[in-house]
This record gives C-alpha cells, structure tokens and sequence, in this order.
C-alpha cells in the first residue's frame, strides 16, 4: 500500500506578517507510494506551532490546504501564500514533485491525492502524528496555473477534499476542461483579465464552465495577472512580460484581494463560519470596483440565506468509527455499496459503528442532506 521513509528536521521561523498569530513550524515529508513501484513523494508541510522553537502544533484544531505550484515553480514562490494562512489557522502542505520542465500532470494529480489522504489518516489515527487531536479533517485544494489544473484532475481522487480554488488554472494533459465536468464539489476560480500565460479564454473559463458544481464562483480580478498570485519568480515572470499582457495592478494588490475572498472562502467550506461567504461575496456583487464576478453558487441565492449545517464525515478511508461533524439531531442514514443495494440503515448522531462493516466502497445517504457520502471502509 503505502509506506514512509522519513521526516526532516522540524523547522520553526515567525510567519511574516504585520500581526502575527503563530509561530511557522515545518515538517519535511519524504514518501513512496507502493502502489506506483515506490514512487517518490515529497511535500512541505506548515502548521501554527505552539510556540517560538517549539515543534509541537499549536493549542487548537486547525484544517488544512493543499497546494500545487505552478510550471517550474518551487513552493517558495509561494510563500506569501503560507505566511498568510498558516497565521489565520490553516495547515498548509505543498507538493513539491514535478518541477521539471517536462511533469507529467497526471502524476502531479495523483501526487497530490496521496499525500493527502495519507496526512489526514495519520493525522486523525495515528497518536503519534504530531497532527494528532490538532487536525479538522477538511481538505481545500488549491493550486495555481499548472498546480491549479493538477488540484481538478486531483478532486475527484480524495474523498477527503471539500472544495477546490484555482489561481489561474491552466489546462492540463489529461484535460482539466473534461474532468471538471465530474466535479461536483464548491469551487472557487479567481482569474486575472490581463494574464496573457494562461488566457482567460482558453483557460480559467473553460474550466469554471465545465464545472458541475451547484456552487461555483469565477472571480475576474480587473486588468490582473498570472503571475501576481504568487511572490516574484524568474521564470513565471520572465514569461509573462514575453507574453505582454494588459496587467494593470500591483502584485501587492492582486494578493490583497486574493486573500480577502480564498479566507472568506476557506473559512466557510472549511471552518463552518456560516456568514463568511455572504459577508464577503454577497456585498462584492454590487461593491467591490476591483472585480467582476460571475456567481453561480447556491449558498449566493437572493435572499442570501445558508444551509443551517455544513456536515463532513472522517476519517475517510474508515476503519471502526465514522465521525460526523457539524451534525446537531440524530438522523436516519443508509449505507449503500457500490452497486446501489441497501448493506446498513438506523440512527446515527456523531459516530457510526463499522464493526459489521466489510472493506470496500460505499455511499452514506443522511436524512435531510442532500449530498451523499463516498466512504472507504478500511480495516487497520
């Protein structure tokens, strides 16, 4: 199956920023995959640390990102983005496989859903993981341009990822255009309509068009470019001044609004904060002269109203217990296999028992929720 070679060094620095909330700790990962003949996978993960020189997780439960780099792109180049919401309570992992000038998309996808759900079992298993009683089993992918189109191709891989945000994603081979159109997860694309490396055309919005998702938002960050979601890169930036396109913002200023809209994004899909997206998207539409959105979220209806309970299951693979979070009254359930026939049904409230339960795949129908659960039932 899957097997560990060795962590680095914990590393601890101060997350820059004007007001900071957690020291930076960082673990260095280092994986064989054994179902792909042992292939190598390699991340860098950052989490709040509990305090300045300690490797330990910060007091609290912290959910985490997963992001994808761009062509020949190292994840330093994003360290705006790690700075920025490891400070906010985000554990943030990036893939750090395919920096060659020839990647293989495919297995950058796949590299991305096996690190993942491997860090979210351990971290909700094993009580040895320094993650351990620190991690909400909520996953967001986010990528950007090629890393944006590899997060798509990877969606569907995980059962663990709750919604996905592209920074000007590109198109992949395999397509990300064709796989979108099976993803059905919340979905947040942010687009700028100066980037001539990725044309928004042939790009970002046959992406987001593609997408099934009844919650999906395109969010065209006026005269914006390719580039600027990131810090400056030579070779990122090199080819969008060859590229010439109509950039008409700072790179600090794309970044502000970046953050303003993925936090208010994140904080909702991944924290519960209930308002968070009518806050921030609703008086956006109307308000904020920098942007252009095309929203086509049901969260974002007229009357602004939220689903009362955002609920997840984990762990997901399963092995005894199936916890489910957010959820407030017993509800009747049903355990489907994979061919649609009826294996379990009764009343669940937190936790369902998975003793009797066979290895394999399943589909959990709650009452009163409209989104079914793919599970794996893995017995340790």
């Amino acid at each position: 199956m899957r097997s560990i070679i060795f962590y680095l060094t914990f590393f601890l620095s101060s997350v820059n920023l004007f007001s900071q909330t957690y020291p930076l700790g960082q673990l260095e990962l280092f994986m064989e995959d054994e179902e792909r003949n042992d292939r190598l996978v390699t991340a860098e993960i950052f989490y709040p640390a509990l305090s300045e020189g300690s490797i330990l997780v910060a007091e609290g439960e912290f959910p985490m990102i997963v992001f994808a780099h761009g062509f020949v792109m190292p994840y330093t180049s994003y360290e705006n983005i790690r700075d920025y919401f490891v400070d906010k309570g985000f554990i943030v992992m990036f893939i750090t496989t395919e920096g060659s000038f020839s990647p293989s998309h495919e297995d950058f996808a796949k590299d991305i859903n096996f690190m993942t759900d491997y860090i979210v079992y351990e971290a909700v298993n094993n009580s040895q993981s320094v993650f351990n009683g620190h991690f909400i089993p909520d996953v967001a992918l986010m990528g950007h341009s090629m890393g944006g189109g590899a997060s798509i191709l990877a969606a569907n891989l995980s059962t663990n990822v709750k919604t996905i945000i592209g920074l000007a994603p590109a198109e992949t081979n395999p397509s990300a255009i064709e796989e979108a159109f099976f993803i059905e997860k919340p979905t947040l694309i942010l687009s700028g309509s100066g980037d001539a490396v990725t044309p928004p055309s042939e790009h970002h919005l046959p992406i987001f068009d593609a997408l099934s998702s009844t919650c999906k938002i395109f969010l065209n960050i006026k005269r914006g470019a390719h580039c600027y979601f990131a810090n400056e890169d030579q070779a990122c930036d090199f080819g969008e001044l060859l590229s010439g396109g109509d950039i008409g913002i700072d790179r600090a200023g794309q970044q502000e609004i970046m953050f303003e809209y993925t936090e208010a994004w994140l904080n909702y899909f991944l924290k519960n904060e209930q308002d968070a997206i009518t806050q921030k998207f609703g008086s956006a539409i109307e308000n904020d002269i920098r942007i252009s959105l095309t929203n086509k979220c049901d969260l974002l209806a007229s009357n602004n109203s939220l689903p009362q309970e955002f609920i997840s299951v984990y762990p997901n693979p399963a092995s005894d217990l199936l916890r489910l979070r957010n959820n407030s009254v017993e509800r009747a359930f049903q355990l489907f296999n994979i061919h649609g026939m009826l294996m379990h049904e009764g009343l669940v409230f937190d936790e369902l028992n998975l003793n009797n339960v066979d290895n394999g795949f399943y589909l959990l129908k709650l009452e009163g929720i409209n989104n079914v659960f793919k599970i794996t039932v893995q017995k340790l």
